[in-house]
């Protein structure tokens, strides 16, 4: 698993939830993010970290430097999109459901990749199949599902897995 990634994005979360976007705020969204994983990694028998195979983010810094940046550059064009179509003047939204074939089988992998779906504006993570082998998506503007299904599996997914690989 992929710990800074994770830790940036709780700390963001824990901004936001403070109302506040500040240093001192951001510090301590770190401090108690990485206090919350490892008391749950110290808690989960069956996770990889229980076999020595936890915290592996320390090795790949520059992944997951690469993996922030580009998750941070998603959100803001899909911020922009959603801007686009809330200005509109006209409704030229076409919202579908679509099943994403799912390359990734842990817990953590299918977790991760529906949390980034859905904190990407526009879209939002709804279930997984109860074989694990599709993840249903909502999303705001689909015109094109297959451009769609490909931008998750080979942006999302792909990096997701890489990342914690």
């Amino acid at each position: 698993m992929n710990y800074v990634v994770v830790v940036l994005i709780f700390s963001v979360v824990w901004c936001a939830l403070n109302g506040e976007f500040s240093l001192p705020v951001f510090i301590w969204g770190v401090l108690f993010s990485i206090a919350a994983l490892w008391v749950i990694e110290s808690r989960a028998e069956s996770s990889p970290s229980a076999h020595g195979k936890g915290w592996r983010w320390i090795v790949k810094p520059w992944l997951s430097l690469k993996f922030a940046i580009w998750f941070l550059k998603e959100a803001f064009i899909a911020n922009l999109q959603v801007i686009s179509h809330a200005l509109s003047p006209k409704l030229r939204m076409q919202p579908a459901v679509i099943g994403i074939p799912l390359d990734a089988k842990t817990d953590i992998e299918i977790t991760l990749l529906a949390n980034l779906i859905t904190m990407t504006p526009g879209t939002l993570s709804i279930d997984v199949s109860s074989d694990r082998s599709k993840l249903y998506i909502h999303v705001m503007d689909a015109k094109d599902i297959e451009a769609v299904r490909r931008n998750i599996k080979e942006n999302f997914e792909r990096r997701v897995m890489e990342l914690l690989a």
